[in-house]
Order: C-alpha cells, then sequence, then structure tokens
C-alpha cells in the first residue's frame, strides 16, 4: 500500500537508511502553496470566477515494512496485510522523479504477472521435461516480456487488485513475519458477517414502532432489493426518512471522472507549441505539424523572414495564406470544449438566446438550448432534443467527438455542403457568394468529393494491406529462421558438451593407466 505526501522539498534521496521491500507505504498531504485567486467583479452571467489551483512542488515518500494487521478485511481468509508503527525510510521525488518511479515499480508489477501468466501456460505443455538451457530460455523469456511490456499502455491497467491468501502468506513470509496469527482469520469471518447482518427486518411496510433503523434514528438504506433494508419506497414510514441507491447518478458520475481524466491526457494535443494555449485559425504545414496562423507570422517574422517548423525545424516555402487550414483540429477543439462545458460545475447557457440556462440538447445541431428556445427549435425542424441529464447519461466518447453536421468556419450557422476544387477546401453556401464566387471557383458537391476521396483511400488501404501481408510473410519467416537457428544452436551446444565429457571421461581413464603403471614401475624399484 501506498501513500504520499507533497510538500516543498528538493528532489533528493536519503541515503542514510537501507532500501526496504516493494511493500511499501506513502502518506499524502497537501503543500501550502497556492496560485491564482481569480476574482472577477462584473455582474454579468457569462463572466465566470476563477478556481483557484493547488501546486505540488514535490512529493516525499515514507516507507513501512510490511506486518500481520487489521489495516483492511480481506474478502475471504486471514492473513491480513497490515504495516509497521513507524516509517524506517524516507525518500524525497520531484513530481516528475516520482511520475518514474511509480511507472518503473508498475513496469515490475506487469512483468511479474506476465511471468506468472507464462509458467501456467508452460506447466500445461511440459508434460514432466525439462530444458536442456533453463538459463538461455530465462533470457528469452526476460526480453519477451520486456517487449510485450513496451507494447502496453500502463495507464490502462488497474494495480490494485485483490490478493489471495496463499500469495498474502507468502508475502508476509518474505517481509520478515516468522508466525502468522491463524486466529485472525476467525475475527475476519465474523466481521464479515457482521457487515451482512445489518438494516431493519421490515418487509415492505415499515412501522416506526418496531423499525430497528427508526428506532436507532437512523435513515433506511435500500443498495439493492430488499437489502440491507427490506421496505419500499411507498411504504417506508421511518421518521428519519429513507435513502435508496441510485446506479445512474453513479454512473454518470464515473463517466464524468472519466471524461474530466481523458480532456486531461489529451489537451495537450489541442495546444499549439508556439502560444501554449488552443489553437486558433490551425494551419498545417507540408510537414504535418499544426500551428496558429498569428503565431506563425510571429515566428515568421522573428526568424528573418524564413518560416520554418517550430517543432522539427524543416523549412516551408508556402505563403502562410495559402497554408492549408485544419479542419479536423478545429471540430475536435469544438467538440472537446462542448465537453469541456458539458461536465463543468456551472450551468451550461442557451446558444440560441444567451440569456437563459441551457436545459436541452440537438443532436443534429448540435446545440444547447433553453425550456423556450426548444420549443420553436423543435417546431421549425426534425431534431432529436435531449434534456441535459439525458444526454448526460447516455454520452460517450464517441458520441462526444462526432458530429452530425461539419459547421463553416467562415459562418458558423451554415453547415459545409460544397467543395472549392480551386482551393481544395470544403466550403458552405454563403462562401460560394462572398469568398469563392463563380467562375474564378471550381465548386463541387462535397458529398461527390468525399466519395472520390473515399475510393482512393479504399485503393491505398489495399495496397497497404498487401504490404502488411507482405511484412507478416517475412516476419514469420524470419522468426522460423530464428528457431532454426535457435534449434541448431542447442543441438551443437548438447554435441559440444558430450564432446567435453567424452574427451573427460577419456582423460580421466588414462590417467587411471598411468597411475596404475607408475605404481607397478614404483614397486620394482624399491624392491631393488
Amino acid at each position: 500500500m501506498l501513500k504520499r505526501k507533497h510538500s516543498d522539498c528538493s528532489p533528493t534521496r536519503s541515503d542514510d537508511t537501507p532500501e526496504t521491500t516493494p511493500s511499501s507505504e506513502f502518506e499524502e498531504s497537501s503543500c501550502d502553496s497556492m496560485c491564482g485567486s481569480g476574482a472577477s467583479g462584473s455582474t454579468e452571467p457569462t463572466v465566470k470566477k476563477k478556481k483557484k489551483n493547488v501546486q505540488f512542488n514535490g512529493v516525499t515518500v515514507f516507507y513501512f515494512r510490511r506486518s500481520q494487521g487489521f489495516t483492511c478485511v480481506p474478502s475471504q481468509g486471514g492473513s491480513t496485510l497490515g504495516m509497521a508503527n513507524s516509517h524506517d525510510n524516507i525518500f524525497h521525488f520531484s513530481l516528475n522523479e516520482f511520475a518514474m518511479e511509480q511507472e518503473r515499480v508498475h513496469k515490475e508489477m506487469l512483468k511479474d504477472q506476465i511471468r506468472q501468466r507464462r509458467r501456467q501456460q508452460a506447466l500445461k505443455f511440459r508434460n514432466g521435461e525439462t530444458s536442456l538451457d533453463e538459463e538461455e530460455e530465462d533470457d528469452d523469456e526476460d526480453s519477451n516480456t520486456e517487449e510485450e511490456i513496451d507494447k502496453l499502455n500502463i495507464n490502462d491497467y488497474y494495480f490494485l487488485q485483490p490478493v489471495p491468501t496463499k500469495k498474502r502468506r507468502i508475502l508476509l513470509r518474505s517481509a520478515g513475519v516468522k508466525k502468522i496469527d491463524s486466529t485472525e482469520k476467525r475475527d475476519c469471518k465474523l466481521i464479515r458477517i457482521s457487515r451482512e447482518v445489518c438494516g431493519c427486518d421490515c418487509k415492505v411496510y415499515c412501522d416506526p414502532e418496531t423499525c430497528a433503523c427508526s428506532l436507532a434514528n437512523i435513515k433506511c438504506q435500500v443498495d439493492r432489493l430488499s437489502f440491507p433494508c427490506g421496505c419500499s419506497k411507498d411504504g417506508c414510514g421511518n421518521l428519519q426518512g429513507r435513502i435508496e441507491f441510485n446506479p445512474v447518478r453513479v454512473r454518470t458520475h464515473f463517466i464524468h471522472t472519466l471524461m474530466r481524466l481523458d480532456m486531461e491526457s489529451n489537451q495537450n494535443d489541442l495546444t499549439c507549441s508556439i502560444c501554449l494555449e488552443f489553437y486558433k485559425e490551425p494551419k498545417v504545414l507540408p510537414c504535418l505539424h499544426t500551428f496558429c496562423e498569428q503565431c506563425l507570422v510571429d515566428f515568421k517574422a522573428k526568424s528573418g523572414g524564413v518560416l520554418s517548423c517550430a517543432t522539427c525545424r524543416v523549412p516551408c516555402d508556402i505563403p502562410i495564406q495559402d497554408l492549408k487550414f485544419n479542419f479536423s483540429m478545429t471540430e475536435i477543439l469544438h467538440a472537446f470544449q462542448k465537453k469541456k462545458e458539458l461536465i463543468a460545475d456551472h450551468s451550461l447557457m442557451c446558444e440560441t438566446c444567451e440569456k437563459r440556462p441551457a436545459t436541452h440538447r440537438c443532436i443534429n445541431c448540435p446545440q444547447f438550448c433553453c425550456d423556450v428556445c426548444v420549443k420553436a427549435h423543435t417546431a421549425l425542424q426534425m431534431h432529436k432534443v435531449l434534456t441535459i441529464d439525458k444526454y448526460r447519461e447516455t454520452e460517450s466518447k464517441d458520441q462526444q467527438l462526432v458530429r452530425s453536421g461539419t459547421v463553416c468556419n467562415e459562418h458558423e450557422a451554415n453547415t459545409l455542403k460544397f467543395y472549392c476544387d480551386t482551393c481544395q477546401i470544403p466550403i458552405c453556401y454563403d462562401c460560394t457568394v462572398v469568398k469563392h464566387r463563380a467562375p474564378e471557383h471550381v465548386h463541387m458537391d462535397l458529398q461527390e468529393v468525399v466519395e472520390k476521396y473515399k475510393i482512393q483511400l479504399r485503393e491505398q488501404l489495399w495496397q497497404m494491406k498487401d504490404k502488411e501481408l507482405e511484412l507478416e510473410w517475412r516476419i514469420k519467416t524470419a522468426k522460423g529462421t530464428k528457431d532454426e537457428i535457435k534449434r541448431q544452436s542447442k543441438t551443437e551446444k548438447t554435441k559440444v558438451m558430450r564432446r567435453v565429457e567424452f574427451m573427460i571421461a577419456t582423460l580421466r581413464r588414462e590417467e587411471g593407466r598411468l597411475l596404475l603403471l607408475w605404481m607397478k614401475v614404483s614397486e620394482k624399484i624399491w624392491k631393488l
């Protein structure tokens, strides 16, 4: 178990204490550094107050030796895992060092899991035979494990998993616990039974004079059907009230938590590497890196009139105004901002009147509407409209990023329906009249252009699949050659070892013969 303590400290380690086993404990507390008061004096509803942020400068890690004790009650058996009363080691990390340390520990845990899984699979097929060279097999297993871990995303794994009773006993033995208290198993069982016996014994109806919860001045609680209290919603007569578990609310909270974590991890992909802010009119360079248009103008001016990529330093000869506009980045950024508003604590504002709080969400537009504007919206257009709560419940990652219609960057009220073949960008109807007039600009139906590009992409996809099959065949051939070389290597090694054993046996026999001859000669000499 790990506890962390965040504090102002230098990124140094204390070397005066010995290194402990991985079964360590961290303790966590917040540091005093705060930033950003963010108060705003405006009374308009659209102005939001900035939240105060806490910044941590370092992590202090306290290591505790493992011992047997009631830190928690396992779901079965005894041999509970606890920790000593006082720590025996302290490490100081910076935030980056602590993240690297956590990644290292998680990789070691994954290695152990992969090794155990492979050993279990190997035991099924071994049939009692041993390998000629177990050390080489262990080396191959470690290298394969490293390759497998490199392909995995450590953040997708949960490392706080239940530990079986047998493994808990092994951990306690390895931590130096010589005698494990066996009576603890019975105590844990009694605690588990006491947890199941809870709530009132009422069935459907609650009488305040006989209900155990009402007599104890506590509310009846229902986590699932008839547990722990057996009363119904209409039949509960508890004077203190009744609490019922709401799985929809818990699931919604879980989805919002995942969305927040996903937003934090993806926020860096939506920021310009020059201004470190969200993209504004993003332009794509020939090297496929994206920057804000104004950032490129400023960067070119600072570079003496020569434009080059700020990331890979590849020069660009195309004028900034002729660079392609990154429509997909704009759509992702728009969806990101909507998702950020959706899971925010404050109420959403109606996007139509911008005066009243939003109560509905149109899936087709997409727009947030209030109670008044949603009536006009549904009367004029046959769109699917959901309430905010229903939309939050049914929200998922794919639905959040996919929008039914792509909005024009110049005219946000219009959907992109045409394609300017001259400028090679999608445009709306107003663009065909304002900036992309015929006959200077050639207009095409956007759907036809999309189908045309789909055909080209399919052809390229088939070519890539052919190359993929060829590469798979070559990899398979290379693996077969590698296995054959390993087999021949082991065969030759066995031959060499047998040859050496034969030569050693021959030398031993020759040694015995020569010693016997020497003894006979020595006896003759002594007789003289």
